[in-house]
């Protein structure tokens, strides 16, 4: 099989979505001031960079699709569930009920799942891509597609969210694909122009990026342009909560493409980005791991500052590639069709 073409700043940029979705993961104490920050673009920020490539799959026929994204998303998230579900009984102390009912959740990709965290992108990405190729099969025009999605986003996040609790159990995490969809469908609609130049005027690009970049560090530093009194009209109907909402993860994605560009030279960091789907797999068992074994060693087990916490949540996703990726790799080959 022809091996892809891989684009170092979006293997960087991949690096920076599962660096947010670690620290995210930590909570308000140990990440500090980019505990909220992160919250505002990270899962967003990484359905658009998977749209991006939707188009290498839309011309092949639904079997081999399916074949395709079950092998490539499904199959990889139920062999990183057996090994999270088995730390998860190794550290804890859970009656044969919860056992039972946590397996039955893996199984049918159920977001709300504790030792789960980040693994419910995968079924949800798995369902969102099937969505789309059907949209795209019946309506053929990208456009009508793009609208679709935009609409059945707007819908799930503001029309019935009070109707549809998102924590409850909903196969393949349904809820969320739909409310996400819209980011996964304009990375594929800006994907082919975004791939195709591949952003080779960088110095032009990155001065472009300079007023996301901006809106980013005063929003760091607790202060949202797009809340200010001006925008109270728009920002108090839902047409313009959701056209904030896409504005301001466009902005954000737009100061983290900057950095990509910026660091995007770093081997280790594009190694990282381009096993994202194995560190978001590993998540719970890495980082379970990791503070045990800070432990037994006497050492601090949990951050304390944003520097803390980004340097506990690289180092975790360094051990996932070098030290759990090279096994799980191989079996996840060989299980697959």
């Amino acid at each position: 099989m022809e091996k892809q073409a891989r684009y170092e700043w979006i293997d960087t940029l991949r690096f920076l979505g599962m660096l947010a979705i670690y620290v995210g993961h930590l909570g308000n104490q140990q990440s500090g001031r980019l505990y909220s920050f992160v919250w505002y673009y990270h899962v967003p920020m990484m359905f658009f960079v998977s749209g991006l490539f939707a188009k290498r799959t839309q011309n092949v026929s639904a079997k081999e699709f399916l074949k395709k994204k079950f092998g490539t998303i499904m199959i990889p998230y139920y062999v990183f569930g057996v090994f999270a579900f088995a730390i998860y009984l190794l550290f804890a102390s859970v009656s044969v009920p919860d056992i039972l009912k946590s397996g039955v959740r893996l199984l049918f990709g159920v977001k709300d799942v504790y030792w789960a965290q980040a693994l419910w992108f995968l079924p949800a990405l798995f369902l969102m891509a099937v969505l789309y190729y059907s949209l795209n099969k019946l309506l053929k025009n990208k456009w009508l597609v793009l609208g679709c999605c935009i609409i059945l986003a707007f819908v799930f996040k503001y029309g019935i969210r009070e109707a549809i609790p998102y924590e409850q159990f909903y196969p393949f995490s349904i809820t969320y694909a739909f409310r996400y969809i819209d980011y996964y469908a304009i990375g594929d609609v800006l994907g082919s122009v975004i791939l195709l130049r591949e952003y080779r005027h960088k110095k032009i690009l990155a001065v472009g990026l300079l007023i996301p970049t901006i809106y980013a560090i005063l929003l760091f530093d607790d202060c949202d342009l797009l809340m200010i009194k001006e925008f109270n009209t728009i920002n108090r109907i839902w047409p313009g909560q959701y056209f904030m909402e896409l504005l301001r993860v466009f902005l954000l994605t737009g100061s983290q493409i900057l950095l990509s560009l910026m660091i995007s030279g770093w081997k280790l960091v594009r190694e990282v980005g381009e096993k994202s789907l194995y560190v978001c797999g590993n998540e719970f068992l890495v980082k379970t791991a990791f503070t045990e074994t800070l432990c037994m060693l006497n050492l601090p087990a949990a951050p304390g500052d944003e520097m803390q916490a980004l340097l506990y949540c690289f180092i975790a996703m360094i051990i996932v590639v070098k030290c759990l990726v090279p096994g799980q790799k191989a079996l996840i080959e060989r299980i697959k069709p």
